[in-house]
């Protein structure tokens, strides 16, 4: 099943002479973990903005499970982004007057969840991702790289259709990167969930399935890991070609 199908999806901003996307087709299947990578400039970010129903689009279209994002008026939209799609972000997007259990909990508290199953939940999810002894902590009292563990569980904890990231390790350091982008990888394998991520970091992308590389609003290429080796040194240089 694909969770994720674009059709020549075509987007230009008002007194643009070309698209910022130009007839990107593609699909994520379900339990798939996929990159997308590109200079800045590329297109990568508005086309994050797009299939996440944060910016709309011209021409083609999107599905997201099995609803046409293009239907959806501003209200559903908004409801669908809180229902159905998880955010992970470079900046973590925590309330610093919250405690990392409210911060988590304003997702569920949305769907209108009892607090006894919020609780239950966040406590699972917690002790999986090493911050249940964050919990009752205010964000400033962690570091990065516990704020992005929280930002993650954040994001599961709805069971969302897809997760999308925007650059989620771009604010940490090459250790604490890998050990995020292991987290993204142990919930993509073990609880199945789709992820979708833009990202400029190569080692970062070495940890989907498939990196999707765009130039000038078209993808250029798709490199496959498959069981692939050499799958870091293709990404590696692909990417850096992409600045030629």
């Amino acid at each position: 099943m694909n969770k994720l199908i674009l059709d020549k999806v075509c987007k230009a901003y008002k007194g643009q002479e070309k698209n910022t996307i130009y007839n990107v087709s593609m699909s994520i299947k379900d339990g798939e973990f996929v990159s997308i990578m590109g200079r800045s400039g590329s297109g990568k970010t508005t086309l994050l903005n797009i299939v996440s129903t944060i910016d709309r689009f011209d021409k083609g279209s999107i599905y997201c499970g099995d609803v046409n994002i293009k239907d959806l008026s501003d209200k559903q939209a908004s409801n669908f982004r809180k229902n159905e799609i998880g955010f992970v972000f470079q900046d973590y997007m925590l309330l610093d007057s919250l405690t990392i259990r409210e911060n988590i909990a304003v997702a569920l508290s949305l769907k209108n969840e009892k607090t006894n199953i919020i609780d239950n939940k966040i406590d699972r999810y917690a002790k999986e991702l090493g911050i249940y002894e964050q919990l009752e902590k205010y964000p400033y009292q962690l570091s990065g790289g516990q704020k992005q563990r929280v930002s993650i569980i954040r994001a599961v904890i709805k069971d969302p259709i897809i997760i999308f990231a925007d650059e989620p390790t771009g604010a940490l350091d090459l250790k604490t990167s890998k050990e995020i982008m292991g987290v993204f990888d142990e919930i993509n394998k073990k609880l199945n969930v789709t992820i979708l991520m833009v990202t400029h970091d190569v080692v970062s992308a070495s940890y989907s399935d498939r990196v999707i590389f765009l130039k000038d609003g078209r993808i250029e290429k798709e490199i496959f890991k498959n069981g692939n080796e050499k799958f870091y040194d293709e990404i590696s240089n692909s990417f850096s070609k992409a600045g030629e």
